[in-house]
């Protein structure tokens, strides 16, 4: 047989092995990669959690500086009335309502002096501020409203409520609120009530469901008072 011949087959012969070999272990490679992949899932983004974060008792979660993003601002405290009106007809507004509870065992309600609630018997509270907890808007707003300093024990529930009425109905009617409600007890003897101009009278009732049913107060009343007596330490 002509060498040259020879030479060019054994050529011939070793490249196609040289390619085989690069081939499988291109998918050998591959395969690696692919099982690599699946397992170890891509880890999704997150925001940058403070390390010091931990989720407090009224579900509050700070991703950052405490310190800082809870902080309310001075224009926070106060929106020009036409600027809150606008908002009120626009988006939900969100609201704390508290549930102070004495030392007998009586909680506290009163009777709203304005829409969206005018004239029933309801819980004291209103908007939160921004950088507020719902336990510090609690605290902030049991002052504010009732004149007594209260700690704040559980959040009760969150719920959301449409009102056909506001103080600030033009075009647009109603307000459509978001209500965390907080119990809370007046740590002292106190019980000296002193009110805002948001509400005309108060009471100091029995804590019982029942009873505050059979009174016709609204079911918001009797459904916190449910969940105050159930969840009870």
């Amino acid at each position: 047989m002509d060498p040259t011949c020879v030479l060019t087959k054994e050529f011939g012969m070793g490249l196609a092995c040289g390619m085989l070999a690069s081939y499988v272990c291109t998918k050998t490679s591959q395969k690696t990669n692919l099982l690599s992949s699946e397992e170890k899932p891509v880890e999704e983004p997150s925001l940058k959690e403070d390390p010091t974060r931990v989720l407090e008792e009224d579900m509050s979660m700070f991703y950052g500086n405490r310190s800082d993003l809870s902080t309310v601002q001075d224009h926070a405290k106060k929106i020009p009335s036409e600027v809150y009106g606008s908002i009120v007809r626009s988006i939900p507004v969100f609201c704390v309502d508290v549930v102070i509870e004495n030392q007998q065992g009586q909680v506290l309600i009163v009777k709203r002096g304005m829409h969206p609630v005018k004239d029933f018997w309801w819980w004291p509270g209103g908007r939160m501020f921004r950088g507020e907890t719902f336990f510090t808007a609690a605290v902030r707003k049991a002052k504010q409203e009732t004149g007594l300093d209260c700690q704040p024990v559980r959040l009760l529930g969150v719920y959301n409520t449409f009102f056909p009425t506001s103080s600030w109905d033009k075009d647009v009617k109603g307000t459509h609120t978001v209500n965390a409600v907080v119990q809370m007890r007046i740590p002292s003897s106190q019980s000296e009530v002193t009110l805002d101009d948001t509400s005309d009278n108060h009471l100091w009732i029995a804590s019982d469901p029942a009873s505050a049913k059979s009174s016709n107060f609204d079911r918001y009343i009797v459904e916190q008072l449910r969940r105050m007596n159930s969840t009870k330490e």
